[in-house]
């Protein structure tokens, strides 16, 4: 599908055009093989690039070539990621062309942060430069919440963690899990945000050079504070790790145990229950003795376990 939105000047909306024109951006959602081929013919586009743009699983980098400039991005997904399953995308990429004079992007899916820039009041469709400080300010923006919202539930599930079962840890699985795939993101973002100033087709004013290099640091102190909710779930596996390990050691044990002190009473009256001539079989008192002996036998049992602190 491909939507077609011109916006130029300040008292106007954005507005949907039937038809391609200078200064418009040409949206497109799953595009068809037909409407590839057309728009590689009419901007001069590779298509293999286009085919890329359309991978969701597109690392970040930038492309140039006759004048057209193929920024390749990525952006998380979910507007909550810590609802996400662990069979679930907590990211894709996305394309942005930027040719002479048309701003074009290409994904697989509607993403939200396109949906954004369409209901943005400072979206002018002729101010290429504009969009694409847009949209990585829109990313920036988008991982620091869904970083911010991770590290929210994992200081929660923290406190609470003595409480844990196995649906708590198979959720922090899946925090891991898109923390990770956001890491694999956030050093070719940084390199995008670096790179993208030095593009000549690309006209950045002082000040939009700086909100970009304000970009990177603050992606940057993302990364840092993923690496952060990184170790901090990575303790509380291990944690809960230890503490199923020791509670299955303890339990083991006291089977054992329990098993030990069975075995006493269950040899003792095997041999009395054979056919079989035994001391004092005879005797009227025999039962008070047998547990007499099984009880102090439990006794020095029990005592020589507490010496060895193995109770």
């Amino acid at each position: 599908m491909i939507k077609i939105l011109r916006r130029i000047d300040k008292k106007e909306k954005v507005k949907k055009i039937d038809s391609i024109v200078d200064n418009c951006w040409i949206r497109c959602i799953n595009p068809t093989p037909e409407e590839i081929e057309s728009l590689s013919r009419k901007f001069k586009l590779r298509s293999d690039l286009i085919l890329d743009g359309l991978d969701v699983y597109e690392n970040p980098r930038v492309e140039q070539e006759k004048g057209n400039v193929y920024i390749f991005l990525r952006t998380p997904i979910a507007t909550n990621p810590t609802q996400l399953k662990l069979d679930q995308d907590s990211s894709e990429s996305f394309l942005l062309i930027l040719t002479k004079k048309n701003t074009i992007t290409i994904g697989k899916t509607e993403l939200s942060i396109l949906n954004m820039l369409e209901g943005s009041k400072n979206l002018f469709t002729n101010n290429r430069s504009l969009i694409t400080l847009l949209i990585l300010s829109y990313i920036s923006k988008m991982f620091s919440n869904s970083i911010r919202e991770i590290m929210k539930t994992v200081k929660k599930d923290k406190a609470n963690i003595s409480h844990y079962n196995e649906k708590d840890l198979f959720r922090l699985v899946v925090k891991e899990d898109t923390i990770n795939d956001y890491l694999s993101s956030f050093s070719p973002l940084i390199d995008i945000n670096k790179q993208i100033i030095g593009i000549k087709e690309l006209r950045f004013t002082e000040n939009e050079k700086e909100l970009i290099k304000d970009l990177a640091i603050d992606l940057n102190q993302t990364l840092n504070t993923s690496k952060g909710a990184l170790k901090n779930i990575s303790n509380m596996r291990d944690y809960y790790t230890a503490t199923l390990t020791n509670r299955l050691n303890k339990t083991i044990t006291l089977l054992t145990f329990f098993t030990v002190f069975l075995t006493i009473p269950t040899i003792v009256f095997s041999m009395y229950g054979m056919n079989v001539s035994l001391p004092s079989q005879y005797d009227d008192h025999i039962l008070e003795i047998i547990f007499g002996g099984i009880i102090l036998s439990w006794g020095i049992l029990y005592i020589f376990l507490k010496k060895l602190r193995m109770l």
